[in-house]
């Protein structure tokens, strides 16, 4: 591996050999850098504690932040991208990418393709972009647009916002009070445990409160709901339909 430095602000990274990712925070974490770009191959790229600016470029890349404010952008190829500490700004690129947020309130947009995307702790915002998703808040508070494509969305811990936006989407709120929007498409909506509120959207959707006392808005489209239970609590429009 082989570093030039300009400026003593900027390092272009080419990687000659694939290295162990453990290995490859050795040999970066003794410079200190803002800027980080890969190359057209299959980069490892480690930040430093500083807020870093990473760029992939093409080829499938490993890279990721340590503490700081930083900003990584996976480009062309089939990435794995970690923010870790701070709070990171995040795209994922224009091919199939796994990402995860990790600590710190992120920013996190999946790009073209079909990703998968995990927030963990931090209040995130998470949107996927095109393609078939799979997104997850995970922890504290999350807002979430799936956005194009048949997405799988779930907010996880925490009171989270889920926006299946287009497409046959499948969102999941789980613990906390969530609120989970369907757009348009069919969508199957699931609230799971706290009082949560579920918003059809347009399209035939199938609506599922779970436990606690919750609120169905049905809007356009035949939606049903699945479980619906006034003995607990549940209250609906009169536009949705329960059996």
């Amino acid at each position: 591996m082989y570093y030039k430095i300009i400026d003593g602000k900027k390092i272009f990274v080419a990687l000659i050999a694939m290295l162990a990712v453990a290995l490859a925070p050795s040999v970066v974490s003794s410079v200190r850098a803002d800027d980080i770009v890969g190359t057209n191959h299959d980069d490892v790229l480690p930040g430093t504690n500083d807020n870093d600016r990473i760029w992939g470029l093409k080829g499938d890349d490993v890279m990721w932040g340590k503490s700081g404010e930083d900003k990584l952008y996976g480009d062309d190829g089939e990435d794995n991208i970690m923010g870790n500490s701070g709070d990171d700004f995040i795209l994922a690129g224009d091919n199939e990418d796994i990402v995860e947020g990790n600590g710190g309130d992120d920013t996190i947009y999946g790009g073209k393709n079909s990703d998968v995307i995990q927030g963990n702790s931090g209040d995130d915002d998470i949107t996927g972009g095109k393609g078939n998703d799979i997104i997850e808040g995970n922890r504290d508070n999350d807002v979430i647009f799936a956005s194009r494509g048949d997405d799988w969305a779930a907010g996880n811990k925490g009171n989270d916002w889920v926006y299946g936006e287009q497409g046959d989407d499948k969102l999941k709120g789980y613990a906390g009070k969530d609120n989970l929007f369907g757009g348009s498409g069919d969508d199957r909506l699931s609230g799971g445990k706290g009082n949560d509120k579920l918003y059809g959207g347009q399209g035939d959707d199938v609506l599922r409160g779970g436990s606690g006392a919750d609120k169905f808005d049905c809007d356009g489209g035949h939606d049903i709901i699945v479980d619906y239970n006034p003995s607990q609590g549940d209250t609906k429009k009169s536009n949705c339909e329960d059996f």
